[in-house]
């Protein structure tokens, strides 16, 4: 399969480019991680999730939730499947 097929697909079935998913499950599993981890520094768990540094961290987290992350962790609601939200 080519990318631009898998693009495709991809768009046809969350009606969100692939970009777009690829940002927000590496998002999703920085949160899963921190939390499972309980870590006051997310250094160690941005670099391993692939981010180049902490302020392209911020810049994407606050992109998809509003808040940057001390904030959301701050006042965090747990919802669905250990995803939280502020």
């Amino acid at each position: 399969m080519c990318n631009r097929q898998l693009q495709r697909i991809v768009q046809e079935n969350t009606g969100h480019s692939l970009k777009f998913c690829q940002k927000y499950l590496r998002l999703r599993n920085c949160i899963q991680l921190i939390v499972t981890l309980n870590k006051n520094n997310f250094n160690d768990i941005i670099y391993t999730m692939g981010y180049t540094d902490y302020n392209h961290f911020i810049k994407d987290f606050k992109g998809f939730y509003g808040v940057t992350p001390t904030k959301f962790f701050k006042s965090k609601v747990f919802i669905n499947e250990n995803i939280y939200l502020a």
